[in-house]
């Protein structure tokens, strides 16, 4: 998978559920590569609504903070 090349300063902020498009500009990747990576099971709780990927800012913060 990418590195995230993003450091989030202030998770306040963010929305309580990050949608795709707030996970691909976070991770440094397209739009695309977070729908596959969430479809493959690659993104920690990545939830599909719809069509839509949403993942927990709790969650992804963890994981984040896993990968620096």
């Amino acid at each position: 998978m990418a590195s995230i090349k993003t450091q989030v300063r202030n998770w306040d902020f963010l929305p309580v559920m990050l949608s795709q498009e707030y996970l691909a500009g976070l991770m440094g990747i397209t739009i695309p590569e977070v729908t596959r990576y969430c479809r493959l099971g690659k993104i920690p709780g990545a939830k599909k609504v719809g069509k839509y990927w949403f993942v927990e800012k709790s969650v992804l913060r963890n994981y984040m903070e896993g990968q620096a």
